[in-house]
């Protein structure tokens, strides 16, 4: 009997995703070590690929890239400790200028909205706690006393408070030293194993998944360590010329912090100020620390971050802040400091697991609605002003007839399709067709691209036009009159109420250059062929473009319409670039005939 696989249901996902959480949480020591070593694996792999091209062996290699990272956050490690342990000893020198600081305030107090508000607190607190006596019993009464009289006995020893979490931290800092060293000796083994893992089936997939968060990694890794160092250099430096005292210490805090986005550099500048406040007399100090912090964030984001990155981390904004906020929940400061690459090379594998790939949409910067679908959903949504928006942000990137090609004329075929398949109501329709045509008026006004039909004396050649349909269909003619390219002939729209017939005449009447047929798709194709065929049979020298608007990049310009008549055969485009090119070039062969 052949069983039938069947996706696991969205409660067995849930629940799932639960587990994983709470395996985090449980067992996070390990994972913590784990997460760290893998991290900075890719932050060395680099310089270990770098060593093995000039001859080094990967082993020694690993060995020496490894001593000496380690050995440089040993030295940094103890140089902060002894100026924290200055710090500590000097702190109590301060205490009179940190009185003169509060009673500053306190007199601030006493004058103003503070007074008022802190009075009001202690009211509402001295009457809480009436209420609260109140309400308790004799027996409740005598146990508070004797709680009071006799505190219970603090029961954390100094092995407890301060040796305990010491000897954890310097546990996985060696557990993690030693398994980045295996890390990187055995790389190549553990990804021959993960690809065995996921199996022959899949190995393209995870070869792409494996090296585009390798080079994402150890690309983002790098050019933020050298940003961060930057920044921590530049720091300490105008802190000892303002005066700070420690500032190799506030240096290096403020390197660490600012793997954190967003707040670490105001976090690097937050205790620098404080201690500013205690040392210093005046505010002129402090004032100058929050400058020196404000101008180093703005010249790292404006100017060394685009230079070092080159491009995104790949994850948008509110998603990197709700993976910061949730890796800082499950694992605390270490989570905060990890929640950066850990969300990056987690978005990068569930873009290449099927199962997964809605994490890569939702977390994902990169543009999941193209511009023609964003410009019928805002004119959908009766928002011109973002439509215009979206074109503008269009033309600067691309060339006006291009921008009316690729997103105009589809968002028109959205909305003919839509309204054909009963979705669409005639009023949404008219709005969306006056929205288009106005915005696109607007922007040839400003592009200085409007074609001029002042008089019925131009001697320039005319060309008819003729759309089937309604006030949709015609648009894709108004938008093309406005062309750079349709400056050299006049261009005149015939009415879509005419008839055949009526079209005969007129083109009879006025003897055009040429004449281009219009048909927006879903549209009344095998109609606008029947004219076609009636023109050919009654003016075989006219020459004949028929603009089906599909945007259909199989189709080549200059296709032929299979129609058996004899004369020039109509030339068949799909797009305003083209039909602008076959329209010029008919009518500069009709006027050498």
């Amino acid at each position: 009997m052949n069983l039938i696989a069947r996706k696991p249901s969205p409660l067995l996902r849930f629940i799932t995703f639960l587990l994983i959480v709470a395996s985090l949480q449980l067992a996070k020591e390990v994972f913590i070590v784990f997460a760290s070593a893998c991290l900075l694996t890719f932050l060395l792999n680099p310089i270990v690929r770098y060593l093995e091209r000039i001859g080094v062996r990967r082993t020694f290699a690993v060995i020496l890239t490894t001593i000496a990272i380690f050995s440089l956050l040993g030295g940094i490690s103890y140089t902060l400790g002894n100026e924290l342990r200055s710090l500590a000893i000097e702190l109590p020198s301060y205490k009179e200028n940190i009185s003169e600081r509060i009673d500053s305030f306190r007199e601030f107090n006493k004058k103003g909205v503070l007074k008022d508000l802190t009075n009001t607190y202690e009211e509402i607190v001295t009457r809480a706690e009436a209420k609260e006596n109140d309400d308790l019993s004799d027996e409740d009464k005598d146990a508070q006393a004797v709680r009071l009289v006799n505190p219970e006995p603090i029961n954390k020893t100094m092995m407890q408070v301060v040796f305990t979490p010491m000897l954890s931290g310097l546990g996985m800092f060696g557990a993690t030293m030693v398994l980045v060293i295996f890390l990187l000796i055995r790389q190549q083994d553990l990804r021959n194993r993960i690809m065995r893992l996921a199996g022959t089936s899949r190995l393209t997939a995870t070869t792409r998944a494996l090296d585009e968060a390798g080079s994402r990694m150890s690309r983002y890794l790098f050019a933020q360590t050298m940003i961060n160092s930057v920044f921590g250099i530049a720091l300490a430096v105008g802190l000892y010329f303002i005066g700070l005292p420690y500032v190799i210490l506030f240096g290096c805090l403020a390197a660490v912090l600012r793997f954190i986005p967003y707040i670490g550099a105001w976090m690097s500048g937050l205790i620098p100020l404080t201690l500013s406040v205690a040392i210093f007399d005046t505010w002129q100090e402090p004032l100058l620390i929050v400058c020196l912090v404000a101008s180093l964030e703005l010249t790292t984001n404006m100017i060394l971050e685009p230079i070092f990155y080159g491009q995104s981390i790949g994850v948008s904004e509110v998603a990197l802040l709700v993976a910061i906020t949730f890796w800082t929940w499950l694992w605390g400061p270490i989570g905060l400091l990890l929640a950066t690459p850990m969300t990056v090379c987690f978005v990068v594998l569930c873009k290449y697991i099927p199962e997964w790939q809605f994490v890569d949409t939702l977390m994902s910067d990169k543009p999941l609605m193209n511009p023609s679908l964003v410009f019928y959903q805002r004119l959908l949504a009766m928002d011109e002003r973002e439509a215009a928006r979206v074109l503008k942000q269009e033309i600067t990137r691309r060339p006006f007839s291009q921008v009316i090609d690729d997103t105009v004329i589809p968002a028109l075929t959205i909305t003919k399709r839509e309204y054909n398949h009963g979705r669409l109501y005639d009023r949404e329709v008219f709005n969306i067709a006056q929205s288009t045509r106005a915005i696109v008026e607007q922007l040839t006004r400003s592009k200085n691209l409007k074609n001029k039909l002042e008089s019925t004396d131009d001697e320039r050649p005319l060309v008819l036009a003729r759309a089937f349909g309604d006030e949709i269909d015609e648009l894709p003619l108004h938008m093309f009159s406005g062309l750079d390219a349709s400056q050299s002939f006049r261009l005149v729209i015939l009415s879509t109420h005419l008839l055949s017939s009526e079209i005969i005449q007129e083109i009879d009447k006025q003897r055009p250059s040429a004449f281009l047929i219009s048909s927006l798709p879903p549209g009344k194709v095998s109609v606008a062929k029947m004219l076609a065929i009636r023109l050919r049979e009654r003016f075989p020298e006219l020459p004949i473009i028929f603009g089906h608007w599909t945007h259909d990049d199989t189709n080549i310009e200059g296709e032929r319409l299979d129609i058996d008549a004899e004369g020039i055969p109509p030339v068949l485009v799909h797009s305003l670039t083209e039909a602008t090119k076959a329209t010029s070039r008919a009518v500069l062969m009709n006027g050498k005939q």
